[in-house]
């Protein structure tokens, strides 16, 4: 977020922010929002389309995308669009395969986040803004 341009910094309702559990936003942009994403992407093919035109020598052969998800102040985004996505079901078949599994590193991950099976998301444990 801190290398975004001022015009994503500053028109907070086209461009969303991670919401904590407790609602409130934070600092970091959410890669849950649509127009964060679209803007991810023009950034990134025109970044290309430049490489592409300049580097006619094609001295660059490869530049790394480096994404630093965490989220200071949230164990994740507790936005609607995030939300909803966290609302659905988990996919029987990931579910199937930890089931048969019964161990291993991805495992025991899916089994330390509660073992989500289709229906029952983990819910915020703080509670939301204003609820009792």
């Amino acid at each position: 977020m801190d290398y975004a341009p001022s015009w994503v910094k500053n028109d907070r309702r086209r461009f969303k922010r991670v919401i904590s559990c407790t609602g409130k936003e934070l600092w970091n942009l959410s890669s849950f929002c649509k127009a964060n994403m679209d803007a991810d992407k023009t950034a990134f093919a025109a970044l290309c389309s430049h490489l592409k035109a300049k580097d006619r020598d094609r001295t660059v052969i490869g530049f790394q995308v480096q994404n630093e998800p965490g989220i200071l102040g949230s164990d994740r985004d507790y936005g609607p669009e995030a939300q909803a996505i966290f609302d659905k079901p988990v996919p029987s078949k990931f579910v199937n395969a930890m089931k048969k599994a019964g161990k291993g590193q991805i495992y025991d991950i899916w089994q330390g986040a509660g073992g989500k099976i289709p229906g029952r998301g983990l819910k915020c444990s703080v509670g939301r803004a204003g609820s009792s």
